[in-house]
Order: C-alpha cells, then structure tokens, then sequence
C-alpha cells in the first residue's frame, strides 16, 4: 500500500521555543512549517498551502488578529483552518478569535497531549471536507473531473495567465457516433468507451498543471495552462478502437 502524504501544518510564533516545542510534538505524524511572524506566516502559507495553521496571538509588528484577518481574505487561503496558540485565557479574546474565524484555542503553556488530540481532530475533518470535494468535483462513471472542476480550474488558470502574461492551450473534444454507438451496442458497452476515452486523455498529460475533464455525455476538455512549445494541428493516430487525438494551439 502507497503511505498517504502527511499533511501539512504551518506554526507561527515569534519565541523559537515555542515553535521548536510544537514541532517535537506534530513532526512523527504530519510534515511541519514554521514561520517566526506574521508577513513570514502568510508567505509560506501561501508557498506550502498547509491544512492547519497554529496561529500564535501576541507578535510583533503584524499580530494573529491580523493574520486570520488577512488570510480569510484570500481566496486561496481562506478555507484554512487556524487554531490560535496563545497565553491569553479569557473569554473576550478567545469570542474575538472565534468571530474572526479561528477554529480552536491551545492555550499557553503547552500540554503535549492535548495538542496533539486538537491538531489531530481539526485534521480529521479537513479529511472528511477533501473527500468531499474530491468526490463532488470527479465524474462519477471516467473518475476524472468533472464540468464542475473543470470551470473552477478554467478560472484559475485563466486568471493566472492573463496575470503572468503566459499562453495557455484549450482543447475541446467529442466521440464521433456515440449515439449510434450507443443505439448498436448498448449503453453499457458506451460506458467502457467513455472510460477508456477518459484514461488515454488522463494518461497522455505529461505536467502536473495539465488537467483534463469530462464536461458532457462524450465531451472532454483538455487544459494546457503555458504550454512549453506550440503543437502544430493534425491528427495523431487513433489511440484507441474509439478515438484520434487532435493537438491544437
């Protein structure tokens, strides 16, 4: 069995001794960032795109309130879920950490057992929310995404070529006769095709930033987000009993 990739959790506290005490306690069970205030909290959590963030309160120059506030609004980071770590115990800051959104309080000084039991539950749901979406965003027949993913990925890239002034490359595609197909041999045997037509595309992508969707019944859309070189138009040959892959820019 491949182990599952730890999960990710940035620490963020301006003593070196907190940080070092945390890190002992999460690092045999999930892969730690540390960052020693807040500017340092909000690059790596955009760089590594931790699952939890341990937000310490009482920091100079830029304080937790700040960094939660800021990360709730980024659009990449805001579904991140932030514990605060801090000494303060009273009701007022710990109501004023939870409306700006924090989901947890650990309280200063650290008990091993405790943080990890809060690390380890907050975990378990950022768990359960992937699965979620990782199901509501895949086609269920092809197992590959679905037009859903496919219109939130087009956005992000989109955006980001349109940023960085790079190309990016779109290919929509269909099955030939599927109807026919369909009508002659059954729709279970339409399914196989549909599947093996969805694993030739997903097997031919050779970056991690190429993504490819099923958008219709015998629609696909491939994403080529800065394409390396320009592919001329043209037919290669039919991969399968099925279908011809078109390249195009």
């Amino acid at each position: 069995m491949i182990e599952q990739d730890k999960e990710r959790i940035l620490i963020v506290d301006d003593e070196h001794s907190n940080l070092r005490i945390l890190a002992d306690i999460l690092k045999t069970k999930y892969t730690v960032v540390l960052a020693k205030n807040g500017i340092q909290a909000l690059e790596r959590a955009d760089k590594h795109a931790p699952d939890l963030i341990l937000l310490d309160i009482i920091m100079p120059d830029m304080d937790g309130y700040k960094v939660l506030y800021e990360l709730k609004n980024n659009d990449t980071l805001k579904d991140i879920p932030v514990i605060f770590i801090s000494a303060l115990n009273n009701d007022a800051d710990e109501e004023k950490g939870l409306t700006l959104g924090a989901v947890d309080y650990i309280s200063k000084p650290f008990n091993p057992a405790i943080v990890l039991a809060r690390v380890n539950n907050h975990i378990k749901i950022v768990r359960q929310r992937k699965l979620i979406e990782s199901i509501a965003l895949l086609d269920a027949l092809t197992e590959i995404p679905n037009r859903r993913n496919y219109n939130y990925r087009l956005s992000i890239e989109w955006s980001h070529a349109l940023r960085e002034k790079t190309p990016i490359s779109l290919m929509m595609l269909d099955i030939d006769y599927f109807k026919q197909f369909n009508d002659n041999y059954g729709h279970s045997k339409g399914d196989e095709a549909l599947k093996e037509v969805a694993a030739i595309f997903a097997n031919s992508l050779k970056r991690a930033t190429d993504f490819v969707a099923r958008i219709g019944g015998e629609e696909f859309a491939v994403l080529l987000p800065n394409p390396d070189k320009p592919e001329p138009i043209g037919f290669i040959k039919p991969m399968s009993k099925y279908c011809a892959i078109i390249t195009a820019t």
